[in-house]
């Protein structure tokens, strides 16, 4: 991912929030360290640049695109494969970028705060009247219909972060999480990624399952 593009695109929403120009850019220099870190495979900058991607497509269907767009920036801050606190101190790092910056702004943290939080439960979030929230954890599921080369290296970089499991520990979890996946009528919360994501994204579930099984 390019930092000056990422690095752009949040100190221009910081401008917007009325965040100083000195805390947004030690804010940015924290988000490309954690984003950076050596265990990290899949859950990098390239991640977020992802989610942009269809941040930007779907932006005008978002009513506040200001919160989704933080909440992609600090969804995955905290990220440590052998933790099971992750959103949680993600949520609490995003806290403290609020306290550093803009401690009034209590409707955009309560907002962004709800975003993160929904991503400990993916398989079960749902909210028919927030659209925000539908599409931004459709945003973070998107590579789940990527084409096959994009979904295979996404597999092999979430193994990669996984590597303090053995082979058959890993196997059998991620075989049960993704045929979670697959038991859910739909993978994806909104008419637009199901429309155009939805029987891909149970294709390579399918398939990573069966290439997990011969193992």
């Amino acid at each position: 991912m390019s930092q000056i593009a990422a690095k752009s695109r949040f100190l221009e929403l910081c401008h917007r929030l009325h965040i100083d120009m000195g805390i947004s850019q030690k804010w940015f220099t924290i988000i490309v360290e954690r984003y950076g870190e050596h265990l990290r495979k899949y859950h990098t900058l390239q991640h977020l640049e992802d989610m942009f991607f269809y941040y930007d497509k779907w932006k005008p269907s978002l009513s506040k695109p200001d919160d989704v767009l933080l909440a992609i920036y600090f969804h995955d801050i905290v990220y440590d494969p052998t933790a099971n606190d992750n959103e949680e101190k993600s949520i609490q790092l995003f806290e403290d970028f609020i306290s550093d910056s803009c401690p009034d702004m209590t409707e955009v943290k309560r907002s962004v705060i709800y975003l993160i939080q929904t991503t400990i439960t993916h398989l079960t979030a749902f909210d028919e009247k927030n659209d925000d929230l539908n599409y931004f954890l459709d945003f973070d599921m998107a590579i789940l219909g990527s084409d096959e080369k994009d979904y295979r290296e996404y597999a092999d970089n979430i193994r990669k972060e996984y590597k303090h499991h053995s082979d058959d520990v890993f196997n059998t979890k991620r075989i049960a999480v993704l045929e979670n996946f697959l038991k859910r009528p739909h993978i994806f919360n909104t008419d637009s990624f199901r429309d155009l994501y939805e029987d891909k994204a149970r294709l390579n579930i399918t398939e990573e399952i069966k290439r997990l099984k011969a193992k």
